[in-house]
């Protein structure tokens, strides 16, 4: 998560993973990226911004 909003996470896509790149917009997330790689990824956003989530158990 990056403080501007973006939101990066790895997933499977046509048997291949991707990266896939998002941004938050008021409580909507929305798509914006598909990437094959870390330099795809760094097109969309600054990579030294992102930090790790941990979803703690608890209220959801």
């Amino acid at each position: 998560m990056s403080p501007d909003g973006h939101e990066v996470e790895p997933k499977i896509l046509n048997a291949r993973q991707v990266i896939t790149v998002s941004r938050w917009y008021g409580k909507r997330l929305i798509w914006i990226a598909d990437c094959r790689s870390v330099a795809e990824v760094r097109r969309h956003v600054a990579l030294h911004t992102l930090t790790e989530v941990v979803r703690l158990p608890g209220k959801r």
